[in-house]
């Protein structure tokens, strides 16, 4: 069996030579950066007849269905890209339109519809010109087909969007897509740039994986604090010039900063569930029954936020009633607690900000990530280390630590004027 060290490689090789393979149809896209996150999943979904098939299927789907919506506002200078990879999340669809809300003349292009439309359907012979590109990289065919469905995906999107800016007779000048790492935002972007469109990304998602900050496609990434830019320093990425710290885009409407509270008793913990796509089943367990060992023996209440992939109903035995719906704004639940519980989320920031005690649980050796970047944060490996912690949080110990972390993950001061300066500086008006 490969060691973790050997599938790392094994990706980054796979990568490496899908970039240097010019795709019939789409131009000078680097295609094994498009396909980094499809390739770093596949282990984690079925393989074999079934996956060929339901990949087979996803095709002729992306072929047919039509998700975006087009709003213009003022002269539309500046495309604003909410990507179908993200259009099962309405949180951050709704946290995307804050930032967008702050230009005037700009098109949101949104996957938040359904329509169907025959204009792209010719184009799925070109999947098989495609899995004879890729037969000698990657040759599981159940691989390959799924990866070229990813591929599919984002190349009929990136014409869908095309032809109907084409259609209102727009010529933007600039784009700001949601995450430009992800597939879509990425092939769209590295196409918008061939064509001299000046492009900006947001940034979404804590940096855990590094890999993000030294691939983003775009001209300008709007990071959201320092944090990133020492990642980044930290990772020897070629663009640190390019990004600017701005906060995060679920409080970029706010014109006035929160304040901090004089206290914290703690009554109620909230505990955020990671991503089970990424194997992270174990570390959710363990996390649940770990603070549970602590409410058990302190009598406290605990509430549960599931990842928008987390199976919920496989967690019913641990957690019983006291899981939120997705449909829950983020905010709201940060309201509804005392102190939030994380391990690999972005919600973590979002907390800080909030002035909500937040605190890792720190297994297979998380926290080193943060450490390494001369951050002091509060965690706990074990329901000892967790009372140790609230304890001192409820006697003001912590405080100071709090405020380091705030500043040095969120920004100082209200996001809304810091995405304002960014965009002005970078040319989106």
């Amino acid at each position: 069996m490969k060691s973790e060290s050997d599938l790392r490689m094994s990706q980054k090789t796979m990568e490496k030579r899908l970039n240097e393979i010019s795709f019939i149809g789409c131009g000078n896209v680097c295609v094994g950066d498009v396909l980094h996150f499809p390739i770093k999943s596949a282990n984690h979904f079925d393989h074999g007849v079934k996956k060929f098939f339901l990949s087979l299927y996803c095709i002729l789907k992306y072929a047919l269905l039509k998700r975006y919506r087009f709003t213009v506002h003022g002269n539309g200078n500046t495309i604003f890209l909410f990507s179908d990879s993200y259009s099962n999340r309405v949180d951050h669809l709704k946290s995307f339109k804050k930032v967008s809300s702050i230009v005037e003349n700009r098109i949101d292009v949104t996957a938040e519809k359904k329509e169907i439309a025959f204009s792209d359907l010719y184009t799925v012979g070109i999947c098989f010109l495609w899995f004879l590109q890729m037969r000698t990289i990657v040759k599981k065919k159940s691989d390959r087909i799924y990866l070229i469905a990813e591929l599919y995906h984002a190349f009929v999107d990136d014409r869908h969007i095309r032809r109907m800016i084409k259609k209102m007779k727009l010529d933007p000048l600039a784009m700001v897509s949601f995450c430009d790492v992800h597939s879509i935002d990425s092939f769209i972007t590295q196409r918008m740039g061939q064509r001299n469109v000046r492009t900006v990304t947001l940034q979404h998602g804590a940096v855990m994986d590094t890999w993000g900050v030294r691939h983003f496609k775009s001209d300008f990434m709007l990071a959201i604090s320092d944090f990133t830019i020492d990642a980044a320093k930290n990772a020897k990425a070629d663009k640190i010039d390019k990004m600017i710290p701005v906060g995060l885009m679920a409080y970029s409407d706010h014109k006035k900063d929160i304040p901090k509270p004089k206290g914290f008793e703690i009554e109620t913990i909230g505990v955020f569930l990671d991503d089970e796509r990424m194997g992270m089943r174990e570390v959710n367990e363990k996390m649940i029954k770990t603070v549970q060992q602590y409410a058990i023996k302190n009598k406290k209440k605990i509430l549960y936020r599931p990842h928008p992939f987390t199976d919920v109903k496989s967690y019913g035995k641990l957690v019983g009633d006291n899981i939120s719906g997705m449909d829950q704004d983020l905010g709201d639940f940060l309201k509804g607690i005392d102190l939030g519980i994380v391990h690999d989320s972005t919600v973590l920031l979002e907390g800080f900000y909030a002035w909500k005690p937040m605190v890792l649980f720190d297994f297979k050796s998380l926290l080193k990530q943060y450490v390494d970047q001369g951050v002091e944060i509060l965690s706990f490996k074990d329901a000892g280390g967790l009372e140790n912690v609230i304890c001192q949080i409820q006697m003001g110990k912590l405080d100071h630590v709090m405020k380091k972390e705030r500043k040095y993950f969120c920004t100082d001061g209200p996001a809304y004027e810091s995405y304002r300066r960014a965009f002005l500086r970078v040319g989106v008006k």
